[in-house]
């Protein structure tokens, strides 16, 4: 049953950042500098996260820091379509979806027995991995892209 869920969740997970600068761009049709200050809160709470985080846990904060550093460079590319198109693939290799599989991949193991043992360290050994990757690194990586795809107003 992991294994069905995480396919339907990594759909979900590469549509939702179009849906959502979509939708922002219709309803609110934000500047430039609206679209900065998204980023940069973002940024702001990920670098937060992971700077308290390093004191627990500092192999976890330099992996999840290293992923996200591409969040850096993100800002709208109105302009330039190729130029959109290839960071946001860059950014969906880099998305925690991606890295999921790629690890499994690189491992010989199968994606459900990732999650099966991911569960199962934070169940039996208190582990919070899976909490910094979808509460700290995924909604950062879902901000970044939504910048990214962003069409900024004049």
């Amino acid at each position: 049953m992991l294994i069905p869920a995480f396919v339907v969740f990594a759909i979900i997970n590469a549509l939702l950042p179009f849906a959502l600068s979509n939708r922002l761009t219709e309803c609110y049709q934000p500047t430039a500098q609206e679209y900065q200050i998204i980023k940069s809160f973002s940024l702001l709470i990920l670098g937060m996260f992971l700077a308290s985080l390093a004191t627990l846990n500092f192999s976890l904060a330099l992996f999840v820091g290293l992923l996200a550093s591409p969040l850096s460079f993100t800002r709208p590319f109105a302009d330039s379509a190729p130029a959109r198109a290839v960071f946001v693939v860059l950014l969906n290799v880099m998305a925690p979806t991606t890295v999921a599989v790629a690890c499994a991949l690189y491992w010989h193991v199968g994606v459900g027995t990732v999650l099966r043992e991911a569960a199962f360290a934070w169940d039996v050994y208190g582990m919070y991995s899976s909490l910094v990757v979808w509460c700290v690194w995924w909604p950062a990586w879902l901000a970044g892209t939504a910048v990214v795809l962003g069409r900024p107003r004049l």
